[in-house]
């Protein structure tokens, strides 16, 4: 009480002092119950059950896992959300600024949705990769070093691209509708960088394409064959040709390496960099897959029962080779890949991912995208750049949690 009572006994003496303390508290209490007022009546006016944000999903980093924080924002006006919640971590305010809409599965009907660029009107056709005089051949690779990239700079520099990041020519009919997919966790510097580096590669190759991000709903262990499978769907709805599976730290060193459809399911990745550009066994198809939409469902997409790291990719490849599909491979050449460096996730039960895999061929049929309990679309938001899903993947099986109990 003392330090509180001492300021205003030296300005007691001095009246105008006094009366300016007074009026710089009431204007301060003024603004911050005005702040208040005008975000309840912002609040009220939203749905409550697309606009709810559990703290401990979208990007699991909050502390507090209890606390609740309804925002939003249309990406049209300047409310500065960091300032709406401490519940809402940093990843999640940019993710909403760059928010264009909500939606559902049901929202999106025979890619109707996708009505924002303009079509090509005559009848011909785009030119294949290899015919196409304004490939630049090998890329520089200097972006790779760039960790402090957003999103919503890549989206001032591309204008062009509708929400989604979806983009077709306009002076020739594409070839191929595509949707790239990208399995994601905790590597937002990634995926701006992969996004900024692929749209030009894209766009020279004149590709009708769009991105989806798909995304674990909360922390537990990853499972990156329902989130795919999840992905897919999204992409059937779009009514995209084909899909390119691409990891979020895999960037091309050449653009004349085909994103288009292909008419059997094309390893893009099949030369990396941390693997000496070598082709290390037949099953490979990790890294960067494309695959048209009907040879996915009858491989009948990837498995669901891989948790952690491994394993899902080289099942794929097993079960493409089991239904007796050749598996394209790049010009060793202009196939080339660079690999960001990161920290390997650790695999929780290797015992558990080498059973499965000898037995990959005698899944086909019943562990896929046909199991449509697996998993279930949590929330969808269409961003300048992307689609991005979160995905629940459903419980953990306890023995693949490398606590010692695997079989």
């Amino acid at each position: 009480m003392v330090r509180w009572a001492f300021p205003f006994k030296r300005c007691s003496a001095h009246p105008k002092k006094l009366g300016l303390l007074v009026a710089v508290f009431t204007l301060g209490y003024i603004c911050i119950d005005t702040n208040i007022f005008f975000l309840d009546r912002v609040s009220s006016k939203l749905p409550r059950d697309i606009l709810s944000v559990d703290s401990k999903y979208a990007g699991g980093s909050a502390k507090n896992t209890e606390q609740k924080a309804d925002i939003y924002h249309s990406g049209m006006d300047d409310l500065h959300l960091s300032d709406l919640s401490k519940a809402v971590t940093e990843k999640e305010v940019e993710n909403m600024k760059q928010t264009v809409q909500y939606l559902t599965l049901d929202d999106i009907k025979d890619g109707k949705v996708e009505s924002h660029t303009k079509k090509f009107e005559g009848s011909e056709l785009c030119p294949e990769v290899e015919d196409n005089p304004n490939m630049n051949g090998p890329l520089p690779q200097a972006v790779l070093l760039i960790d402090n990239l957003k999103e919503s700079e890549v989206s001032s520099i591309h204008p062009e691209l509708a929400p989604g990041g979806q983009w077709a020519p306009d002076d020739c009919k594409p070839r191929h509708k595509v949707a790239v997919i990208i399995p994601y966790r905790d590597r937002q510097s990634h995926l701006t960088r992969l996004l900024y580096f692929l749209i030009p590669i894209l766009k020279r190759q004149k590709l009708d394409f769009r991105f989806i991000v798909t995304e674990q709903w909360g922390n537990d262990l990853f499972n990156k064959g329902r989130i795919m499978n999840a992905a897919f769907r999204l992409a059937e709805r779009l009514g995209t040709d084909c899909v390119v599976f691409h990891d979020v730290d895999m960037f091309p060193q050449d653009d004349r390496n085909p994103y288009s459809c292909p008419q059997t399911p094309r390893h893009l990745g099949a030369f990396v960099s941390n693997l000496g550009y070598q082709l290390w066994y037949k099953e490979i198809v990790g890294g960067a897959l494309a695959i048209s939409m009907e040879d996915y469902r009858t491989v009948n997409g990837y498995s669901n029962m891989y948790w952690a790291w491994g394993g899902e990719d080289d099942d794929m490849g097993k079960r493409i080779l089991s239904l007796n599909y050749t598996i394209e491979r790049p010009n060793p050449v202009t196939g080339r890949y660079s690999m960001l460096k990161h920290v390997k996730r650790k695999r929780t039960a290797p015992k558990l991912i080498y059973k499965l895999l000898e037995i990959a061929e005698q899944r086909v049929a019943t562990d896929g995208l046909n199991e449509t309990d697996k998993w279930s679309v949590v929330k969808m938001a269409v961003r300048p750049l992307y689609y991005h899903m979160y995905v629940d993947v459903g419980a953990v099986p306890e023995e693949w949690r490398g606590n010692g109990k695997e079989a």
